[in-house]
């Protein structure tokens, strides 16, 4: 199995922001994804770090998912393992 990493906008950012966004694409090994939403959110944030706007364009978080069927929106931990606000509230 293929994992994949989903970093957010904060993390596109803060790699931006230090003018390293080759590092996280190292890092990520061709194995990062984005979802229609964060797509969304680096085009707004490249009006203050430019470099985002070349992370659509250079391929390498692939196209973005869209995510639109509720059950697949729902966090889980695990393999068919739903989000259980009573399961957290045991820790």
């Amino acid at each position: 199995m293929t994992w994949y990493w989903f970093p957010d906008n904060t993390v596109l950012c803060n790699f931006a922001a230090v003018d390293n966004l080759s590092l996280l694409q190292e890092i990520l090994r061709e194995r990062g994804r984005w979802t229609e939403a964060i797509a969304y959110e680096a085009t707004r944030s490249a009006r203050f770090y430019p470099d985002l706007g070349k992370v659509a364009s250079d391929g390498w978080l692939g196209d973005p998912i869209e995510i639109d069927d509720p059950v697949e929106a729902t966090w889980s931990s695990g393999p068919a393992a739903p989000y259980s606000a009573a399961r957290d509230s045991n820790r």
